[in-house]
């Protein structure tokens, strides 16, 4: 069994009780709510409260440890202890489960529920955590939602809750241009007559000092101008229909003034404290959102000088109010090989080579890597995946998986406890370490072997890294510029963004360099510990100001971003309270460690449609209510913060998982002779609703995403 250092958060602000119009009421869901009598239609909805005992309670538990002890803890901490989990929640802070399903019971008689998944064969089974002061109506979706509000409690000492950044304590939306002047004066006025000493944290902040590396070299467009790839129309890059919603009136773009020291969770202002075209580093970043203390004017006296009057001073003309300028956003990469660019190009591919992903295996679901991909035609897509397994299984086939739904990415799902309960007895078991012949013989206990190998495997993949297509080595400098990573389970390109585990949960950094710093005399092919980090632009999903015109083409985001948010923004008229959207600069030339980094980002538009379901969403579309699906996704390492280990290679991150011989092939022209068609799959397992994996053994209960309820893909 795994251990645990324990994190208990002394302080909370939980409610179990709120008044509302001059009555008190219970901070939970309703009476009905709670009812689990079936509707007219047999369907069952009600909520139920999570005990402390409860997987999905220890995970949430588990997961916000882990992102608290990242953002506060040194690295000597994390290093000897790898695993924490907090005590309890905060007080009065309880998880409560939606479950919706559908009775099994028809005219009295009990019938067999088609949904075979681990969640109980459930419709959906979201949890949603209450207490917040401003009643039931205020809950958090997942833990990356409710991260930011238990940092606040954790740090600030004046438990002000104009100083916590979650999405409830502060909202999403901006105030118009018209008020930043006296916004702007009214946080300085604040800072002055503020006296508080600075806030501690639970933990001590580690102080990491890093050189300072070169600006990444700038691609000369001649030298490498943007590959050419098989053109598709618009309506075909997505082979998944989308809802039809009106085009706003087309407004020529005004300029659009971004508000400094906006109180958001996603435009929390970061204090510029470094040297003019030097890149900030996390701890300096965290100590600017922690805040800084002016200092106070002394006035120098001379006692032995008798005194003077001062001299009247002279009228001088107003000077205009200086404003700070916006920071500036660096140049967008140019696309190198065409692998680069059919990543970078909205629509494509969701999927990539090398990456590690979830597949459909007609009954089950399995674990395996992407080996090869292509188009069939303008909007069909093929992967080849090939399943992991141990070092004495060389014969499992590849499979090739024909429909995106047939797919999840690594990080949508949390891996299940192994079928071998022997092995969840033993703390950081290793694919490498285990012997497998006495698991093979059963002297370790009942179980699946293969289910069990990938399952390390996978677990070893997400905590390695291999950068690939080396561009800068300047000759004497310790610093290398790579075009890309595997970093975990995903392929990262210089040139789009990545998720953050610092700041709100849809801050994302548009990455401009990946730089790996090498020991002298250390040759830059080698496997092993390295100290590697990304440099690039940091952006915050905005809501724009009610009465602004449209918000600007913001051509300096990759494609992705930009055709996402337009799609969003589309979709959100279809909602008299829907808000738009656009990605606000908040820090150019940031620094981030690959231990700060969750994953890529996707496109909701992509992604979610197959996490939740093509008609549950088309639904949700309708209604003007797509919700991001950054949320709802896992980070790598959840419990071991680490950049990981370097591999020279991607095959050989993957090691003995896959067959000998294996290879990895780039491009989009399909294999001449497929090795394996999958299995035929129904509607409702293609969408996700298939059991997971089809063998002996518990733990199917653990497979959830439990950083991402809101849909509750189980």
């Amino acid at each position: 069994m795994t251990r645990f250092t324990i994190l208990y958060c002394r302080r909370s602000d939980g409610k179990l009780e709120t008044g509302t119009h001059g009555k008190r009421e219970r901070n939970q869901p309703t009476a009905p709510q709670l009812s689990q009598k079936p509707d007219a239609k047999g369907v069952i909805s009600y909520y139920r409260e999570i005990t402390h005992d409860e997987a999905k309670h220890q995970d949430w538990r588990r997961k916000l440890a882990g992102m608290l002890i990242r953002q506060l803890g040194d690295a000597e901490q994390i290093a000897r202890d790898k695993n924490f989990i907090l005590h309890d929640l905060p007080e009065n802070y309880r998880l409560f489960e939606h479950v919706k399903s559908r009775s099994t019971e028809v005219d009295g008689k009990v019938q067999k529920n088609p949904k075979t998944h681990a969640g109980g064969g459930h419709d959906r089974q979201d949890a949603y955590l209450y207490g917040h002061p401003l009643g039931r109506k205020k809950r958090y979706r997942s833990p990356a939602e409710f991260f930011p509000h238990l940092l606040w409690l954790s740090t600030d000492e004046t438990g002000d809750r104009n100083n916590c950044s979650c999405k409830l304590c502060a909202p999403d939306d901006i105030q118009p241009e018209v008020k930043e002047a006296e916004g702007a004066k009214a946080m300085v006025a604040k800072k002055d007559e503020s006296k508080a000493p600075k806030k501690k944290a639970m933990v001590a902040l580690p102080n990491r000092q890093i050189p300072t590396p070169e600006a990444p070299p700038q691609a000369q467009p001649q030298a490498h101008p943007p590959v050419q790839v098989p053109s598709l129309a618009p309506q075909q890059r997505f082979s998944q229909a989308s809802p039809q919603v009106p085009q706003h009136a087309s407004h020529s773009p005004s300029p659009y003034t971004q508000v400094q020291g906006s109180r958001s969770q996603t435009s929390t202002p970061i204090h510029a404290t470094y040297a003019q075209g030097q890149p900030a580093t996390l701890a300096d970043t965290l100590r600017g959102q922690m805040g800084t203390m002016p200092s106070p004017m002394v006035s120098q006296q001379h006692p032995a000088q008798p005194q003077q009057r001062p001299a009247q001073p002279q009228p001088r003309p107003a000077q205009p109010q200086q404003r700070p300028a916006p920071p500036t956003p660096s140049p967008l990469a140019q696309p190198r090989s065409q692998e680069q660019q059919l990543d970078l190009e909205y629509g494509r591919f969701i999927y990539r080579v090398g990456e590690l992903v979830w597949f459909n295996r007609g009954d089950a679901w399995g674990l395996g890597v992407i080996m090869r991909r292509w188009f069939y035609h303008a909007e069909s897509r093929g992967y080849l995946v090939q399943p992991l397994s141990h070092p004495f299984d060389q014969s499992q086939p590849a499979v090739v998986i024909n429909l995106d739904s047939y797919l999840r990415p690594w990080l949508a799902w949390s891996a299940p406890s192994f079928t071998t309960d022997r092995l969840n007895q033993v703390a950081d078991i290793s694919y490498d370490a285990l012997k497998w012949d006495l698991l093979l013989k059963g002297e370790l206990g009942p179980g699946d072997p293969v289910i069990d190998a990938s399952i390390l495997a996978a677990k070893a993949i997400d905590k390695s890294w291999t950068p690939f297509e080396l561009v800068h080595d300047q000759q004497n400098s310790p610093f290398l510029y790579w075009n890309g990573v595997y970093l975990g389970g995903e392929r990262l390109w210089v040139g789009e963004a990545a998720r953050l585990r610092m700041g709100g949960a849809e801050d994302v950094i548009v990455i401009a360099a990946i730089i790996e710093r090498v020991e002298k005399n250390q040759p830059y092919g080698l496997s092993g510990q390295s100290p590697i980090f990304l440099m690039g632009d940091v952006y915050t999903l905005a809501t724009v100001p009610d009465g602004a015109v449209e918000p600007p083409d913001q051509a300096s985001l990759p494609p992705r971003m930009r055709e996402d948010a337009r799609y969003r923004n589309r979709v959100s008229t279809m909602s008299p309270t829907g808000a738009r959207v656009y990605w606000k600069l908040v820090k150019a030339k940031l620094q981030v460690d690959f231990s700060n980094i969750k994953g890529r980002w996707y496109e909701t538009s992509c992604l979610l449609p197959i996490i939740k379901g093509q008609a549950a969403f088309e639904e949700a579309a309708r209604r003007g209510e797509i919700e991001p699906v950054g949320p709802l996704l896992n980070a790598r390492v959840d419990c071991g913060p680490s950049a990981g280990r370097r591999f020279a290679t991607r095959l050989e991150a993957f090691g003995k998982a896959v067959p000998q011989g294996s290879r990895l092939v780039d491009g989009i022209v399909p294999p001449s002779a497929p090795p394996q068609v999958s299995v035929p799959i129904s509607a409702a397992q293609g969408s996700g609703e298939g059991q997971y994996f089809a063998g002996e053994g518990g733990g199917l209960e653990e497979f959830v995403n439990l950083e991402g309820e809101g849909w509750g893909f189980q």
